[in-house]
């Protein structure tokens, strides 16, 4: 069953705040390059050079969920990926009422187009209910906007391999 999505602000989802043209004072010409995380892994996966894809995917690591839980990171599974659904492989901390860690669970997330948002489903032992916890960081974080640093490095990248 897909998780019910709506992007909203989360507390403690151990996600780095991307960083938008919003947050300078440069408007105008910044503001027509600004676009959801979602949308450029969406137009990534539809290169050809899978090269490009696989050195922008280890860029792209910081900028998913990692901390508060998510203590290995996020990777996205670009074997598994398409053009058609996203593939992120992740695993989960859980601790207890004392905040002694307790048990690892590894979870894949696929998220996938739908006419309102996103269709997120999480794989894995729901171990404390988390899959909810890991849908909706996700939501979040494939909702914030790329930060330029990104897109340039990514440029780079396939520059390097056009050369």
């Amino acid at each position: 069953m897909p998780l019910g999505r709506g992007v909203g602000h989360l507390e403690g989802c151990g996600i780095f705040k991307l960083s938008t043209a919003r947050d300078n004072d440069n408007k105008g010409a910044n503001d027509m390059h600004e676009q959801a995380l979602i949308i450029f892994i969406s137009n990534l996966m539809n290169r050809k050079d899978t090269d490009t894809i696989k050195r922008t995917a280890v860029l792209l690591e910081k900028y998913l969920p990692s901390g508060s839980g998510f203590d290995n990171g996020t990777t996205l599974n670009v074997d598994k990926s398409t053009s058609q659904k996203l593939v992120f492989e992740a695993a989960f901390h859980h601790m207890n009422e004392h905040g002694h860690y307790t048990r690892w669970t590894d979870h894949t997330v696929t998220v996938r187009p739908a006419f309102q948002g996103l269709d997120i489903r999480v794989s894995g032992r729901n171990h404390n209910d988390i899959k909810e916890y890991i849908g909706d960081c996700f939501d979040h974080c494939l909702e914030e906007t790329v930060c330029n640093t990104l897109r340039e490095s990514h440029l780079e990248i396939a520059r390097g391999n056009m050369a």
